[in-house]
């Protein structure tokens, strides 16, 4: 969020919490619910999904959920999913990620040794976000739906939180075309 638009808060002070609302809509469009398949090649290339990177037409509705996956990854990891590990030579390469990419080839660092007794320190919180995370970088048969996302405990307890704290209406939080 540019500086102006935090200044332009009447009390940033009054939020109990961070918040942040995320929005691309440079490349928006209205989708035909009877044809919802898309051919226009766009974005980030960190953030396309396999279908989109290899040329094939997709949904995409598929598509954000991918890249709320990979921006919710580089959130708690403070990294990007389909970069090598700092530890791997060679350096970053772009041919490599969109491989690791198209193959969906990712994992946790931060996280993957920890047996799962002891991600319970983490809380419920770190638990959630990881499972949106791992159900968002799935091939496209498989990720989850913006609906999908909804209904798992830690969007609801968050949404929750909004409802009690009257910052915006619950029916502003999620747009599905389904």
């Amino acid at each position: 969020m540019p500086v102006e638009e935090l200044l332009s808060l009447d009390d940033p002070a009054h939020y109990k919490r961070p918040l942040a609302t995320l929005t691309d809509l440079g490349l928006s469009r209205k989708i035909d619910p009877e044809n919802p398949q898309l051919v226009t090649r766009c974005g980030s290339e960190d953030y396309v999904p396999p279908e989109l990177l290899m040329g094939q037409p997709y949904d995409g509705r598929q598509t954000d959920s991918w890249a709320l996956g990979v921006l919710l990854y580089a959130v708690m990891e403070g990294r990007l999913p389909f970069d090598p590990p700092k530890n791997v030579g060679g350096g970053r390469s772009r041919g490599r990620t969109a491989h690791r990419i198209a193959r969906v080839e990712w994992s946790w660092i931060a996280f993957k040794n920890d047996p799962p007794q002891e991600k319970l320190p983490y809380s419920e919180e770190w638990v959630g976000g990881m499972e949106i995370v791992e159900g968002c970088l799935q091939k496209r048969d498989l990720r989850l739906r913006a609906v999908d996302i909804a209904e798992m405990p830690w969007v609801k307890k968050a949404v929750c939180e909004l409802e009690r704290s009257d910052l915006l209406p619950v029916s502003d939080i999620f747009v599905d075309g389904d």
